[in-house]
């Protein structure tokens, strides 16, 4: 499988949601490409760090322009999955990404300024769907508020109902200084020792929703 993590706007957690998915995949056994196409190169010191510290680590690259399309489709003959963070903005690599990818994910922090950039990201996604039809787009809420009374979740869920190929996830990241912490320090939040069982089931719902349908047993995989 073929996932990207992308979005008009910056800041909104893309790299944290891209390490983790490769990495915990990784961990569970799977042969993982994690692929660099921000130029910001977030991604690929997370896997730096992560090798110095002996954890099972994803393959990794960077790589961006135009040809990022024709990059995917060869990589994904020799590995089970490629994760790829893509940086903000409608960029080359975005629209090359997208003719190719089975699955791309857009964080979305619950606010009207990174909320009303989700029309953008609809039209975007629902152009790509017409090359791709295999492609499946989630918009996933990101950095919500953890206090009981925020009402941020709602309102985000009530803004983004009228997209038309973006579905909104059940998932929910909320904002917690771990996430930060273990990226930082080349982990998944499943490692880091400070992190809560609600972070962890966070970044597991976000896990189950992309690669839910696929998770086999190492003996099915054997096997097949």
């Amino acid at each position: 499988m073929i996932i990207a993590v992308l979005g008009e706007k910056g800041g909104t957690g893309k790299t944290t949601m891209t390490v983790n998915l490769a990495g915990i995949r990784a961990t569970e056994g799977w042969k993982v490409l994690l692929l660099d196409a921000d130029r910001q190169g977030s991604s690929a010191y997370w896997a730096e760090k992560r090798e110095t510290l002996g954890l099972p680590t994803p393959d990794w690259d960077q790589f961006f322009g135009t040809s990022l399309g024709r990059m995917l489709r060869s990589a994904i003959l020799d590995y089970d999955d490629v994760v790829v963070d893509i940086g903000a903005g409608d960029s080359d690599e975005m629209s090359a990404a997208l003719e190719v990818v089975d699955c791309a994910i857009t964080p979305v922090r619950p606010s009207g300024i990174d909320v009303w950039t989700m029309g953008l990201m609809d039209s975007r996604m629902a152009q790509a769907q017409q090359e791709n039809a295999a492609l499946h787009s989630w918009a996933v809420i990101n950095c919500a508020s953890t206090h009981p009374a925020s009402t941020d979740v709602e309102s985000a869920r009530e803004a983004l109902a009228s997209a038309k190929a973006l579905r909104v996830a059940d998932t929910v990241i909320r904002q917690r200084i771990v996430f930060q912490r273990a990226v930082a320090g080349g982990m998944t939040v499943l490692e880091e020792p400070a992190a809560t069982q609600k972070a962890k089931d966070e970044v597991m719902s976000l896990y189950g929703l992309v690669f839910g349908e696929n998770n086999v047993e190492e003996s099915d995989r054997e096997a097949a």
